[in-house]
């Protein structure tokens, strides 16, 4: 019984050192034009592309470093031309993202945005 009990301890020290610290993007451009100053934002890291190409993809990885212990979402801003354009989407949890990936897919007129869990 006392083998169980550590054995339980450990996998439970094991899993909380082991929480993720990133989150994976898919970055999609569907349009028939390039689109600039991409940023995906945790509130507290940021990621920045220069520039995406007409039916390009980019895959980046957002880090979780110094996220205060509290519940957010993510911020996608991007520039076709002139117009900026922003969207809110997903959650974490007490600083933590979940385990996912999502899809960013950049339309004409809209954003399609896609979580999957790893």
């Amino acid at each position: 019984m006392r083998t169980l009990f550590r054995i339980l301890i450990c996998i439970t020290i094991i899993g909380c050192y082991n929480e993720p610290n990133e989150v994976n993007f898919e970055i999609w451009n569907t349009n028939s034009i390039y689109i600039t100053d991409i940023k995906i934002s945790n509130g507290t890291n940021i990621i920045h592309i220069d520039t995406l190409e007409s039916n390009g993809k980019k895959e980046v990885n957002l880090k979780f470093i110094d996220v205060p212990i509290i519940d957010g979402s993510y911020q996608l801003n991007y520039k076709i031309g002139l117009e900026e354009h922003f969207k809110n989407f997903g959650y974490y949890s007490n600083g933590v993202p979940t385990n996912s990936i999502y899809t960013c897919i950049i339309k004409n007129d809209t954003i399609l945005i896609k979580e999957t869990m790893k």
